[in-house]
């Protein structure tokens, strides 16, 4: 397989999609190849996040809004909204 080609396939490679002769070329073509450790590397920092972000909203209280995730003014308060969606106050 052509790096292009490696490339595209990175992401089934890290989630264990490929046949065992693919993953096996995939993985001598990362030990080798530097830009495709480093994007492999970021499909787990990336997988690692999500599962961290999970496993928070999923402990109790642990409850967060997507504004809550990217606005630092409003990490840590809980909203407190309706069945309609409105702020309760």
């Amino acid at each position: 397989m052509k790096h292009e080609e490696i490339k595209k396939e990175l992401s089934a490679y890290f989630d264990g999609q490929l046949g065992p002769e693919k993953a096996v070329e995939i993985s001598a073509h990362v030990s080798a190849c530097a830009e495709c450790r480093a994007a492999l590397e970021e499909l787990s920092a990336l997988s690692n996040g999500v599962k961290e972000n999970l496993s928070a909203s999923a402990s109790p209280g642990g409850k967060k809004t997507a504004v809550q995730d990217f606005d630092p003014a409003c990490r840590g308060r809980r909203h407190n909204t309706g069945p309609d969606g409105r702020n309760r106050g």
